[in-house]
């Protein structure tokens, strides 16, 4: 009998420095150390996954309509900016929710609740000296929304 083939795992290939896990997507702040590392760590994320989403639910198929959208990022403006999208995701939820509750967020490690060693906050962190990270996440204003479209590509057009 053949041994079954062992997935690859991309430690070391990628840098998740942010997450939001919603209930029908996800958002990743990730850094690439190789070339296509996110293309091959995501391709793989997306094969583990469907694989045991299908087994627990006994069915067939492919999970996800699209492949994945990415943004380069390019300035310090958009990578703040980017992370604070990530983490105020869970307010565009139905059920209105603390951002720090929301289990399925990295936010609770930027604010020190918790920490996960597959994680790398201190680069986004490093940008707030006088401003809390978490003055600056739990803030909305109207020009945030312009930022952050400004910064990010649409890549349907």
């Amino acid at each position: 009998m053949q041994a079954p083939s062992r997935l690859k795992n991309y430690f070391g290939k990628v840098r998740l420095h942010s997450y939001c896990l919603m209930p029908n997507h996800y958002h990743f702040l990730l850094y690439q150390v190789d070339i296509d590392g996110i293309n091959h760590f995501m391709r793989s994320l997306a094969t583990k996954y469907s694989l045991y989403f299908n087994k627990k639910y006994n069915r067939v198929g492919p999970l996800y309509e699209n492949i994945f959208k990415a943004v380069e990022i390019k300035t310090e403006t958009q990578l703040i900016y980017i992370s604070k999208y990530i983490h105020r995701n869970p307010l565009t939820a139905s059920a209105r929710m603390f951002l720090e509750g929301y289990k399925y967020s990295s936010y609770s490690n930027y604010l020190g609740r918790f920490s996960q060693s597959w994680l790398e906050t201190s680069e986004v962190l490093s940008y707030f000296k006088k401003q809390s990270y978490q003055d600056f996440v739990e803030e909305q204003e109207e020009r945030d929304v312009v930022t952050i479209k400004d910064l990010t590509i649409d890549l349907e057009n």
